[in-house]
């Protein structure tokens, strides 16, 4: 992924020391016809592949889960913390 010289960190711990600090995000999904975004509470288990993983929860009421099963892979996350801090 192209990351411009601005977002750049030659830190690599720098990114996961801010999922930690900031550990809520909007997930945004798609059902087909419309955008479908929710505030999610986000943990990083580092140890969870070579770059970590994030963990989600949304309720089983809340009807975005569905749209996992019917556009697999179509999902994005946005930290709502403001500036990243190198």
């Amino acid at each position: 992924m192209y990351v411009p010289p601005h977002f750049a960190t030659a830190d690599p711990e720098a990114p996961a020391a801010f999922m930690r600090r900031h550990s809520f995000a909007t997930l945004i999904t798609h059902d087909g016809e419309a955008p479908f975004a929710t505030h999610v509470p986000v943990l990083l288990h580092a140890d969870g592949g070579p770059h970590g993983t994030l963990v989600a929860h949304i309720a089983k009421a809340n009807p975005q889960w569905l749209h996992f099963a019917v556009h697999p892979g179509s999902w994005c996350m946005e930290s709502n913390a403001g500036e990243f801090e190198a």
